[in-house]
């Protein structure tokens, strides 16, 4: 595990515990991962190594949380709003993975640089987009998680 990481990994776990929960509550080891809860959000934070050229690798914290399934029927209109809520929801990316129906909410930042204040900023930030946006666009859309 590299130093980057492993500052990660406690940073993590310092919010988490500020929150009131035990780290081991909300961490899977098998998977690399805590999963939290922000109202109907379901929150996932990833920390990912990732090959950016020859023998280059990249560390990043991931923020993640499924906001619904693509609704069948008026795709155009839905993709269009996911566009429009790209622009108007700084920091927050939506995404659809390939060969899935699940539609993200995403927030990701460098290892390198990264202090606890932007950390806590990333995941405040995704838990309250992810809060809003799978509501909104249930609403907007029918649809389930």
């Amino acid at each position: 595990m590299s130093e980057l990481i492993q500052k990660a990994t406690q940073m993590i776990n310092d919010f988490v515990t500020e929150k009131g929960i035990k780290a081991k509550d909300v961490y899977d080891a098998d998977k690399q991962i805590w999963r939290l809860q922000r109202g109907s959000a379901a929150i996932q934070i990833l920390l990912l190594s990732v090959p950016v050229g020859e023998n280059q690798i990249r560390e990043f914290l991931q923020v993640a949380s499924p906001l619904m399934k693509i609704p069948a029927g008026n795709e155009l209109a839905f993709y269009r709003r996911l566009l429009e809520l790209n622009d108007l929801k700084l920091g927050v990316k939506l995404s659809i993975q390939r060969d899935s129906e699940q539609v993200w909410a995403l927030y990701e930042r460098d290892l390198i640089g990264m202090n606890y204040t932007e950390l806590k900023t990333c995941l405040e930030d995704l838990g309250y987009w992810a809060d809003d946006l799978d509501d909104l666009l249930i609403e907007e859309f029918g649809g389930s998680k």
